[in-house]
């Protein structure tokens, strides 16, 4: 009711139309202390307590209305205008003033002009600060003071008066939604078929903050003459996009372009605007403090007595970030020590592995009585690696006949996942904690096997028992102390022959340097020489497939049978016969380069098989 009332009020002052009516057609009133927005009403101040600053704008057709013949008719056509503000605050309240300065008013059917406008006394409080409550809340009062110079179209004819509240909503740090809604309280004038007068205005925007500078904004501004409701000719709507960026080392300098451009073609809707603002509204009676001279400002700063360190890393936030550090700790071994702990003089602790922020410069960190000083470097993340003596256990292994005694000559070797070691029958050697196997060898004698565990700090003893080997490697061939067995008269090995056959196949997988073995067969006299001749063939043969049995590969072997055609006794007595029947193993083919026996078999007279 009071603003229907104040409206009726103002309505009274009716001044009759003309070519240029008393009125004004900038409904554009520049907002005295918004940081994003040219026009909206939102709930910034100045952050100290005086501020000032300038409008300068060129706004094409900002007034022309249409007839009602369908003619549009620029009341004033072309305006170059300059706002001069300034403002004074008083905790959340804010008085201002807003002076046009009419730089020319030309085209037309208004006269050419120079002058000033209405002056406008603003008042704002700040009613929710955004900062503090979800939402920011604020009021203004605007009067304007009929002063005007220029002629009818820029000036109202009387006094005015605009009301409003803003609202505003910051999204993040960087997002701001702005809304305002008020009314324009002014003299009524009659045109030729509408009426204008006071007014239903709201604004919408949007504001994006880029950096600690600049940033960009979007603003929409309608408004709506009561008494003509309805009425396209009095219904302006103009959208505005700008910009805004603060200069000098103190940001107290802000420039603000911006273009506006009108959406109907009702009064006060330009076809075209075209605005740079520049005010002086320092952040802080000295500029943005910067209370420990990093370069980075208080607002900004989460470490205000601290400067930052500058060194490349996290250097936006104002504090001297302690340098994070992973320490990391092995033994001389080369292993990792994944249960060890270390220690750093400052009080940092952890294990390894862990990062722990230390500021930078000389620091000393230790593990396992072991101390590692370190110039720990600012910036980004860096490595400490602290080595620390290998932990060891005692291994003595004993290597025995079947007799029990000790055997001369004797020898033996470790193997496990965590290293290996050797050494003499009887030794002890220092070892790395682990699962060990063993091998035992003493010449004449077969490997002897075990496992074992070896703890820190701790001794394992190990016997190994050695037996008389029945085989043993030479240069030329594979010496075998008993002979290969046989059933009467087949192919077929005795038991009793397979530990001299796994022997000898050992002894191959032993050394892969012998490429070729050359398995023969032979017998007695008795019989006929080709039974003879199949009989050791297969009994070679029967050899070769029992080696292969055991792993040794069926390409390293080769066998023949020579029947009685190589008898090692020229007898004929049970004593020669026993000899004669027997298998040997020569070596035939090695990549060692040692000698190999047998390359070329050579047959003699005394060899050939005899007619019985």
């Amino acid at each position: 009711m009071l603003l229907l009332s104040l409206s009726l009020a103002f309505a009274q002052e009716t001044v009759s139309g003309g070519d240029a009516p008393a009125l004004n057609s900038q409904i554009f009133r520049p907002s005295i202390d918004s940081h994003s927005f040219f026009r909206i009403l939102d709930t910034d101040l100045p952050v100290q307590r005086f501020s000032a600053g300038g409008l300068l704008s060129y706004t094409k057709s900002p007034l022309q209305y249409t007839t009602g013949d369908g003619t549009t008719t620029d009341i004033v056509a072309n305006l170059m205008q300059l706002d001069v503000m300034g403002a004074v605050r008083l905790g959340p309240v804010r008085l201002g003033l807003d002076l046009p300065i009419y730089l020319r008013n030309f085209g037309g059917t208004s006269p050419d002009a120079t002058g000033i406008g209405d002056l406008a006394i603003d008042g704002k409080v700040r009613i929710l600060d955004p900062e503090k409550a979800p939402i920011g809340l604020a009021g203004a009062v605007r009067v304007y003071v009929p002063v005007s110079t220029v002629p009818d179209g820029l000036g109202a004819g009387g006094a005015g008066l605009d009301l409003g509240v803003g609202l505003t909503r910051p999204i993040g740090e960087k997002l701001t939604l702005a809304l305002d809604l008020g009314t324009t309280l002014q003299p009524a004038v009659q045109l030729e078929n509408t009426t204008w007068g006071s007014q239903l205005f709201f604004d919408v925007g949007a504001a994006y903050g880029i950096g600690d500078r600049a940033g960009l904004a979007a603003e929409l501004h309608g408004a709506f003459v009561y008494q003509s409701l309805g009425d396209p000719n009095t219904s302006p709507l103009e959208l505005i996009l700008g910009g805004w960026y603060r200069m000098g080392k103190d940001r107290s300098l802000m420039l603000h372009p911006g273009v506006g451009v009108g959406l109907t073609d009702a009064i006060g809707a330009p076809a075209v605007r075209v605005l740079l603002s520049a005010s002086y509204d320092p952040l802080d009676e000295k500029g943005p403090k910067d209370t420990d001279g990093d370069g980075i400002f208080d607002d900004k700063d989460a470490c205000i007595t601290v400067p930052e360190d500058m060194d490349q890393w996290e250097d936006t936030d104002g504090c001297a970030e302690a340098t994070p550090v992973t320490v990391r700790i092995k033994d001389t071994d080369g292993f990792p020590v994944a249960d060890g702990t270390w220690t750093e003089a400052s009080g940092a602790s952890g294990k390894s592995g862990d990062q722990a922020k230390i500021e930078a410069g000389p620091r000393n960190f230790s593990s396992d009585g072991v101390a590692k000083p370190v110039e720990i470097p600012n910036g980004p993340p860096t490595e400490v690696e602290i080595v620390v003596p290998a932990p060891r256990g005692t291994l003595e292994v004993i290597v025995k006949g079947k007799d029990g005694k000790p055997v001369e000559g004797a020898t033996w070797s470790a193997t496990g996942n965590t290293g290996s070691a050797g050494g003499a029958g009887g030794a002890k050697v220092p070892v790395r904690p682990g699962s060990y196997a063993l091998v035992g060898s003493a010449p004449g004698y077969r490997p002897g096997k075990a496992t074992v565990v070896v703890v820190k700090d701790g001794t394992a003893t190990i016997t190994l028992d050695l037996l008389p080997s029945k085989a043993e490697l030479k240069q030329e061939r594979i010496e075998i102390r008993e002979s290969v067995y046989f059933e009467t008269n087949q192919a077929v090995i005795k038991a009793e022959s397979f530990p001299l056959l796994d022997e000898i196949a050992d002894i191959l997988q032993a050394h892969p340097e012998l490429t070729k073995i050359r398995i023969e067969g032979h017998t007695d006299s008795r019989g006929k020489n080709s039974d003879n001749l199949t009989l050791s063939q297969n009994r070679a043969n029967a050899v070769r497939d029992y080696l292969v049995s055991k792993g040794v590969a069926v390409g390293r072997l080769e066998s023949i049978g020579y029947g009685e055609t190589k008898p090692l006794v020229k007898a004929e007595n049970e004593a020669a016969w026993s000899q004669n029947r027997r298998v040997d193993f020569f070596v035939t083919e090695r990549t060692d380069g040692g000698n190999t026996g047998n390359l070329k078999q050579v047959d003699v007279p005394d060899d050939k098989p005899k007619d019985k």
